[in-house]
């Protein structure tokens, strides 16, 4: 978890998944993260 809020709702329980950081609160992904060759790229 990380001490952002979520721009959308004002949520401040965010996660980070294989998906990118994510508002536990409103499902909103506020950083997508992929997979480029052997690195994780932000």
């Amino acid at each position: 978890m990380t001490n952002e809020k979520c721009p959308e709702c004002g949520g401040e329980k965010l996660v980070m998944n294989s998906e990118g950081l994510i508002c536990s609160k409103c499902g909103l992904i506020i950083s997508e993260t992929y997979f480029s060759g052997n690195e994780v790229v932000r």
